[in-house]
Protein backbone atom coordinates (compact mmCIF):
# COMPACT_ATOMS: atom_id res chain seq x y z
CA UNK A 1 0.00 0.00 0.00
CA UNK A 2 2.87 2.57 0.89
CA UNK A 3 4.52 1.40 -2.19
CA UNK A 4 1.53 2.22 -4.39
CA UNK A 5 1.02 5.45 -2.38
CA UNK A 6 4.68 6.79 -3.40
CA UNK A 7 4.00 5.67 -7.33
CA UNK A 8 0.56 7.65 -7.16
CA UNK A 9 2.28 10.48 -6.28
CA UNK A 10 5.60 10.08 -8.37
CA UNK A 11 2.86 10.18 -11.12
CA UNK A 12 1.10 13.46 -9.75
CA UNK A 13 4.37 14.69 -9.92
CA UNK A 14 4.81 14.03 -13.64
CA UNK A 15 1.61 15.04 -14.48
CA UNK A 16 1.63 17.86 -13.16
CA UNK A 17 5.01 19.12 -14.60
CA UNK A 18 4.39 17.62 -17.99
CA UNK A 19 1.13 19.37 -18.60
CA UNK A 20 3.43 22.62 -18.15
CA UNK A 21 5.70 21.78 -21.30
CA UNK A 22 6.81 24.39 -23.28
CA UNK A 23 5.98 24.88 -26.99
CA UNK A 24 9.48 25.26 -28.69
CA UNK A 25 8.22 27.93 -31.34
CA UNK A 26 9.80 31.08 -29.71
CA UNK A 27 12.77 32.87 -31.50
CA UNK A 28 16.10 32.40 -31.00
CA UNK A 29 16.66 36.05 -30.10
CA UNK A 30 14.44 35.42 -27.27
CA UNK A 31 15.01 32.32 -26.04
CA UNK A 32 18.60 33.06 -25.53
CA UNK A 33 20.22 29.83 -23.50
CA UNK A 34 16.94 29.48 -21.94
CA UNK A 35 15.27 26.70 -24.36
CA UNK A 36 18.25 24.07 -24.26
CA UNK A 37 17.14 24.27 -20.55
CA UNK A 38 13.35 23.87 -21.11
CA UNK A 39 14.25 20.89 -23.32
CA UNK A 40 16.01 19.45 -20.16
CA UNK A 41 13.58 20.11 -17.88
CA UNK A 42 10.97 18.23 -20.18
CA UNK A 43 13.20 15.11 -20.90
CA UNK A 44 13.66 15.04 -16.98
CA UNK A 45 10.20 15.12 -16.70
CA UNK A 46 8.93 12.07 -19.41
CA UNK A 47 12.46 10.27 -17.95
CA UNK A 48 10.11 10.88 -14.26
CA UNK A 49 7.34 9.87 -16.15
CA UNK A 50 8.31 6.94 -17.31
CA UNK A 51 10.14 5.35 -14.06
CA UNK A 52 6.82 5.87 -12.33
CA UNK A 53 4.89 3.50 -15.19
CA UNK A 54 7.54 1.35 -14.86
CA UNK A 55 7.14 1.08 -11.25
CA UNK A 56 4.02 -0.35 -11.39
CA UNK A 57 4.97 -3.40 -12.93
CA UNK A 58 8.58 -4.21 -12.31
CA UNK A 59 9.47 -7.29 -10.01
CA UNK A 60 9.93 -7.50 -6.85
CA UNK A 61 13.66 -7.68 -6.77
CA UNK A 62 13.95 -4.30 -8.84
CA UNK A 63 11.15 -2.42 -7.47
CA UNK A 64 13.84 -0.94 -4.67
CA UNK A 65 16.90 -0.14 -7.28
CA UNK A 66 14.39 1.46 -9.44
CA UNK A 67 13.11 3.40 -6.66
CA UNK A 68 16.48 4.71 -5.78
CA UNK A 69 16.79 5.75 -9.27
CA UNK A 70 13.47 7.78 -9.06
CA UNK A 71 14.95 9.47 -6.39
CA UNK A 72 18.13 10.19 -8.38
CA UNK A 73 16.31 11.30 -11.29
CA UNK A 74 13.94 13.59 -8.61
CA UNK A 75 16.93 15.86 -7.54
CA UNK A 76 17.94 16.08 -11.38
CA UNK A 77 14.99 17.20 -12.02
CA UNK A 78 15.16 20.18 -8.94
CA UNK A 79 18.75 20.89 -9.69
CA UNK A 80 17.23 21.51 -13.34
CA UNK A 81 14.14 23.79 -12.54
CA UNK A 82 16.57 25.86 -9.96
CA UNK A 83 18.85 26.33 -12.45
CA UNK A 84 16.20 27.13 -15.27
CA UNK A 85 14.79 30.12 -12.58
CA UNK A 86 18.40 31.25 -12.15
CA UNK A 87 18.97 31.88 -15.83
CA UNK A 88 15.48 33.31 -16.34
CA UNK A 89 16.36 35.59 -13.51
CA UNK A 90 19.02 37.06 -15.83
CA UNK A 91 16.80 37.52 -19.35
CA UNK A 92 15.90 41.35 -19.98
CA UNK A 93 12.81 42.53 -17.81
CA UNK A 94 11.01 43.58 -21.77
CA UNK A 95 11.88 39.83 -22.92
CA UNK A 96 8.49 38.73 -23.38
CA UNK A 97 9.84 35.30 -23.17
CA UNK A 98 10.52 35.52 -19.35
CA UNK A 99 7.21 36.62 -18.30
CA UNK A 100 5.44 33.71 -20.33
CA UNK A 101 8.35 31.35 -18.97
CA UNK A 102 8.06 32.81 -15.25
CA UNK A 103 4.29 32.04 -14.86
CA UNK A 104 4.69 28.33 -16.11
CA UNK A 105 8.06 28.23 -13.84
CA UNK A 106 5.45 29.68 -11.06
CA UNK A 107 2.56 27.38 -11.42
CA UNK A 108 5.34 23.95 -11.50
CA UNK A 109 7.10 25.87 -8.22
CA UNK A 110 3.83 25.97 -6.66
CA UNK A 111 3.15 22.38 -5.73
CA UNK A 112 7.09 21.10 -5.85
CA UNK A 113 7.52 22.08 -2.44
CA UNK A 114 4.58 20.06 -0.66
CA UNK A 115 5.44 17.35 -3.09
CA UNK A 116 9.29 16.92 -1.89
CA UNK A 117 8.02 17.03 1.86
CA UNK A 118 5.61 14.03 0.89
CA UNK A 119 8.50 12.16 -0.25
CA UNK A 120 10.64 12.94 2.73
CA UNK A 121 8.01 11.05 4.62
CA UNK A 122 8.03 8.81 2.31
CA UNK A 123 11.81 8.46 2.68
CA UNK A 124 11.44 8.19 7.01
CA UNK A 125 8.87 5.48 6.28
CA UNK A 126 10.92 3.62 3.85
CA UNK A 127 13.87 3.66 6.50
CA UNK A 128 11.31 2.66 9.33
CA UNK A 129 10.59 -0.12 7.48
CA UNK A 130 14.21 -1.32 6.54
CA UNK A 131 14.90 -1.22 10.24
CA UNK A 132 12.04 -4.08 10.85
CA UNK A 133 13.79 -7.41 11.34
CA UNK A 134 17.31 -5.83 11.41
CA UNK A 135 17.86 -7.84 15.03
CA UNK A 136 17.08 -11.19 13.05
CA UNK A 137 19.82 -10.66 11.05
CA UNK A 138 23.29 -11.26 10.73
CA UNK A 139 27.09 -11.18 9.12
CA UNK A 140 26.79 -9.83 5.85
CA UNK A 141 23.12 -9.74 5.54
CA UNK A 142 23.24 -7.29 8.55
CA UNK A 143 26.05 -5.70 7.30
CA UNK A 144 23.79 -4.79 3.75
CA UNK A 145 20.72 -4.07 5.04
CA UNK A 146 23.03 -1.35 7.56
CA UNK A 147 24.56 0.02 4.27
CA UNK A 148 20.58 0.48 2.87
CA UNK A 149 19.50 2.27 5.88
CA UNK A 150 22.10 4.93 5.79
CA UNK A 151 21.72 5.49 1.84
CA UNK A 152 18.10 5.82 3.08
CA UNK A 153 19.23 8.25 5.56
CA UNK A 154 22.04 10.11 3.11
CA UNK A 155 19.00 10.19 0.35
CA UNK A 156 16.86 11.91 3.49
CA UNK A 157 19.13 14.95 3.90
CA UNK A 158 20.08 15.50 0.10
CA UNK A 159 16.14 16.15 0.21
CA UNK A 160 15.94 18.56 2.52
CA UNK A 161 19.40 20.33 0.80
CA UNK A 162 17.48 20.02 -2.52
CA UNK A 163 14.11 21.83 -0.63
CA UNK A 164 16.34 24.97 0.44
CA UNK A 165 17.95 25.42 -3.31
CA UNK A 166 14.26 24.81 -3.93
CA UNK A 167 13.23 27.81 -1.48
CA UNK A 168 15.48 30.09 -2.96
CA UNK A 169 14.27 29.39 -6.48
CA UNK A 170 10.56 30.09 -4.84
CA UNK A 171 11.72 33.37 -3.95
CA UNK A 172 13.43 34.54 -6.95
CA UNK A 173 9.89 33.66 -8.43
CA UNK A 174 7.91 35.83 -5.79
CA UNK A 175 6.10 32.70 -4.41
CA UNK A 176 5.46 32.53 -0.83
CA UNK A 177 6.92 29.81 1.43
CA UNK A 178 5.91 30.81 4.82
CA UNK A 179 3.12 27.71 4.77
CA UNK A 180 6.28 25.30 3.85
CA UNK A 181 8.23 26.22 6.35
CA UNK A 182 6.08 26.20 9.24
CA UNK A 183 5.37 22.13 7.95
CA UNK A 184 9.00 22.03 7.22
CA UNK A 185 10.62 23.09 10.69
CA UNK A 186 9.08 20.68 12.94
CA UNK A 187 10.32 17.85 10.63
CA UNK A 188 13.79 19.21 10.27
CA UNK A 189 13.80 19.48 14.24
CA UNK A 190 12.58 16.42 14.97
CA UNK A 191 15.17 14.74 12.24
CA UNK A 192 17.72 17.02 14.10
CA UNK A 193 16.96 16.09 17.53
CA UNK A 194 17.32 12.26 16.63
CA UNK A 195 20.74 12.88 14.55
CA UNK A 196 21.50 14.14 18.30
CA UNK A 197 20.01 11.13 20.29
CA UNK A 198 22.11 9.19 18.58
CA UNK A 199 25.13 11.33 18.88
CA UNK A 200 24.72 11.30 22.95
CA UNK A 201 24.17 7.68 23.05
CA UNK A 202 27.46 6.79 20.67
CA UNK A 203 29.54 9.17 23.03
CA UNK A 204 28.19 7.29 25.97
CA UNK A 205 28.89 4.05 24.71
CA UNK A 206 32.03 4.74 23.63
CA UNK A 207 33.50 6.27 26.95
CA UNK A 208 32.30 3.07 28.36
CA UNK A 209 34.04 1.09 25.88
CA UNK A 210 37.43 2.69 25.77
CA UNK A 211 37.50 2.49 29.41
CA UNK A 212 37.28 -1.20 29.04
CA UNK A 213 39.66 -1.37 26.03
CA UNK A 214 42.16 0.59 28.50
CA UNK A 215 42.40 -2.71 30.97
CA UNK A 216 41.73 -5.03 28.19
CA UNK A 217 43.40 -3.65 24.90
CA UNK A 218 44.39 -7.46 23.53
CA UNK A 219 40.25 -8.17 23.65
CA UNK A 220 39.65 -8.35 19.97
CA UNK A 221 35.88 -8.06 20.12
CA UNK A 222 36.20 -4.77 22.57
CA UNK A 223 38.36 -3.41 20.12
CA UNK A 224 36.22 -4.37 17.18
CA UNK A 225 32.72 -2.56 19.19
CA UNK A 226 34.95 0.46 19.54
CA UNK A 227 36.18 1.09 15.94
CA UNK A 228 32.22 0.47 14.94
CA UNK A 229 31.07 2.80 17.54
CA UNK A 230 33.63 5.43 16.53
CA UNK A 231 32.52 5.04 13.16
CA UNK A 232 29.18 5.58 13.67
CA UNK A 233 29.48 8.32 15.74
CA UNK A 234 31.17 10.40 12.97
CA UNK A 235 28.82 9.54 10.59
CA UNK A 236 26.62 10.98 13.11
CA UNK A 237 28.70 14.02 13.21
CA UNK A 238 28.63 14.24 9.45
CA UNK A 239 24.59 14.07 9.21
CA UNK A 240 24.36 16.65 11.75
CA UNK A 241 26.85 19.00 9.99
CA UNK A 242 24.29 18.87 6.97
CA UNK A 243 20.95 19.10 8.98
CA UNK A 244 22.82 22.90 10.40
CA UNK A 245 23.81 23.70 7.08
CA UNK A 246 19.97 22.93 6.04
CA UNK A 247 18.96 25.12 9.14
CA UNK A 248 21.14 27.94 8.28
CA UNK A 249 19.45 28.06 4.66
CA UNK A 250 16.68 28.07 6.21
CA UNK A 251 17.35 30.56 8.60
CA UNK A 252 16.02 28.75 11.79
CA UNK A 253 17.99 28.51 15.20
CA UNK A 254 20.95 25.73 15.02
CA UNK A 255 23.07 27.24 17.50
CA UNK A 256 22.51 24.82 20.27
CA UNK A 257 23.35 21.83 17.44
CA UNK A 258 26.72 24.08 16.85
CA UNK A 259 27.91 24.26 19.77
CA UNK A 260 27.24 20.29 19.91
CA UNK A 261 30.11 20.47 16.43
CA UNK A 262 32.32 22.68 18.52
CA UNK A 263 32.46 20.36 21.75
CA UNK A 264 32.43 16.80 19.59
CA UNK A 265 33.37 17.15 16.23
CA UNK A 266 37.05 16.84 15.34
CA UNK A 267 37.18 18.91 11.96
CA UNK A 268 35.54 22.00 13.44
CA UNK A 269 34.57 24.67 10.47
CA UNK A 270 34.08 28.54 10.62
CA UNK A 271 30.45 28.06 10.06
CA UNK A 272 29.78 27.09 13.70
CA UNK A 273 31.43 29.58 15.22
CA UNK A 274 28.21 31.74 16.17
CA UNK A 275 27.81 33.63 19.29
CA UNK A 276 24.86 31.63 20.72
CA UNK A 277 26.52 28.64 19.72
CA UNK A 278 29.26 30.13 21.71
CA UNK A 279 27.83 31.23 24.98
CA UNK A 280 25.88 27.52 24.69
CA UNK A 281 28.95 26.06 24.38
CA UNK A 282 30.46 28.22 27.72
CA UNK A 283 27.12 27.69 29.77
CA UNK A 284 27.70 24.07 29.27
CA UNK A 285 31.31 23.77 30.36
CA UNK A 286 30.58 26.39 33.26
CA UNK A 287 28.01 23.79 34.35
CA UNK A 288 30.41 20.69 34.29
CA UNK A 289 32.65 23.16 35.70
CA UNK A 290 30.17 23.47 38.69
CA UNK A 291 29.19 19.92 39.17
CA UNK A 292 32.22 18.74 39.01
CA UNK A 293 33.45 20.81 41.94
CA UNK A 294 30.43 20.26 43.61
CA UNK A 295 31.08 16.75 43.28
CA UNK A 296 35.15 16.81 44.10
CA UNK A 297 35.62 20.21 45.39
CA UNK A 298 36.31 19.06 48.68
CA UNK A 299 38.70 16.72 47.77
CA UNK A 300 40.69 18.45 44.98
CA UNK A 301 41.24 21.51 47.19
CA UNK A 302 42.88 19.25 49.74
CA UNK A 303 44.93 17.55 47.01
CA UNK A 304 45.90 20.80 45.77
CA UNK A 305 47.17 21.91 49.42
CA UNK A 306 49.04 18.83 49.80
CA UNK A 307 50.63 18.98 45.79
CA UNK A 308 52.04 22.82 47.39
CA UNK A 309 53.23 21.37 50.93
CA UNK A 310 55.39 18.97 49.09
CA UNK A 311 56.50 21.17 46.51
CA UNK A 312 57.22 23.91 49.82
CA UNK A 313 59.14 20.97 51.54
CA UNK A 314 61.06 20.02 49.15
CA UNK A 315 61.71 23.14 48.44
CA UNK A 316 63.38 23.97 51.89
CA UNK A 317 65.18 20.06 51.60
CA UNK A 318 66.72 21.35 48.09
CA UNK A 319 68.12 24.16 49.61
CA UNK A 320 69.71 23.13 52.66
CA UNK A 321 71.27 20.18 50.30
CA UNK A 322 72.53 22.66 48.46
CA UNK A 323 74.41 24.32 51.18
CA UNK A 324 75.59 21.04 52.78
CA UNK A 325 76.62 20.11 49.05
CA UNK A 326 78.91 23.60 48.83
CA UNK A 327 80.38 22.86 52.46
CA UNK A 328 81.64 19.86 51.49
CA UNK A 329 83.04 20.40 48.17
CA UNK A 330 84.69 23.62 49.69
CA UNK A 331 86.07 21.64 52.55
CA UNK A 332 87.34 18.72 49.95
CA UNK A 333 90.52 18.49 49.59
CA UNK A 334 90.23 16.79 46.20
CA UNK A 335 90.92 20.49 44.90
CA UNK A 336 87.75 20.53 42.81
CA UNK A 337 86.88 23.51 40.14
CA UNK A 338 84.86 26.05 40.58
CA UNK A 339 82.87 25.17 37.84
CA UNK A 340 82.30 21.83 38.99
CA UNK A 341 81.70 22.57 43.10
CA UNK A 342 78.68 25.03 40.76
CA UNK A 343 77.24 21.90 38.99
CA UNK A 344 77.17 19.51 41.60
CA UNK A 345 75.51 22.02 43.71
CA UNK A 346 72.72 23.02 41.33
CA UNK A 347 72.71 19.45 40.32
CA UNK A 348 71.92 18.28 44.13
CA UNK A 349 69.23 20.82 44.41
CA UNK A 350 67.76 20.17 41.18
CA UNK A 351 67.42 16.53 42.11
CA UNK A 352 65.21 16.99 44.95
CA UNK A 353 63.04 19.47 43.47
CA UNK A 354 62.42 16.72 40.31
CA UNK A 355 61.72 14.37 43.51
CA UNK A 356 59.77 16.74 45.19
CA UNK A 357 57.48 17.45 41.91
CA UNK A 358 56.66 13.96 41.38
CA UNK A 359 55.75 12.93 44.58
CA UNK A 360 53.75 16.18 44.49
CA UNK A 361 52.11 15.18 41.40
CA UNK A 362 50.84 11.59 42.86
CA UNK A 363 49.06 13.49 45.45
CA UNK A 364 46.57 14.69 42.15
CA UNK A 365 46.54 11.21 40.94
CA UNK A 366 48.81 11.46 37.97
CA UNK A 367 50.48 7.80 37.15
CA UNK A 368 54.36 8.74 37.59
CA UNK A 369 55.65 5.51 36.09
CA UNK A 370 55.53 7.22 32.62
CA UNK A 371 57.16 10.01 34.24
CA UNK A 372 59.73 8.09 35.43
CA UNK A 373 60.82 6.08 32.18
CA UNK A 374 60.63 9.20 30.42
CA UNK A 375 63.40 10.78 32.96
CA UNK A 376 65.07 7.44 32.67
CA UNK A 377 65.49 7.44 29.02
CA UNK A 378 66.54 11.08 28.79
CA UNK A 379 69.30 10.91 31.37
CA UNK A 380 70.81 8.25 29.30
CA UNK A 381 71.16 10.45 26.61
CA UNK A 382 71.87 12.91 27.82
CA UNK A 383 74.72 11.35 30.09
CA UNK A 384 75.65 9.34 27.03
CA UNK A 385 76.06 12.63 25.05
CA UNK A 386 77.59 14.67 27.67
CA UNK A 387 80.02 12.38 29.23
CA UNK A 388 83.32 13.87 27.35
CA UNK A 389 82.67 17.55 28.80
CA UNK A 390 81.40 15.94 32.39
CA UNK A 391 85.05 14.07 31.90
CA UNK A 392 86.75 17.76 31.82
CA UNK A 393 85.11 18.79 34.51
CA UNK A 394 85.86 16.14 36.62
CA UNK A 395 89.60 16.86 35.57
CA UNK A 396 89.50 20.39 36.54
CA UNK A 397 89.63 21.43 32.70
Amino acid sequence: MKALQGILLGLLISACLSSYSIAENNSEDETGGIQPLLDTLNIDIKTLKLLNEHLVSIDKANHRALIFRRDERSFHLLADFDFLVTELANLPEESPFKGETEAILKKLGAGIGEAVLTRITEIQQRAVDANEGLDKLSGSSLVAQQAYINSLESIHVRYYEALANHLDSRKTLGLASDNLLQELSPNLYLYAEVIMGRIEESNATLNEVQSRAESDSANADISATLKDISANHALSLNRLESIILVLDRFELDSSHYKAIMLTQSSSISVSFFSMKAIVSVLKDSLASLKSVLAENGPDMFFRLLLFIGVLLLFRTFSRITKRVVRTGCDRSSLGLSELLKDILVSTSGGFIMVIGLLMALSQLGISLAPMLAGLGVAGFVIGFALQDTLGNFAAGA
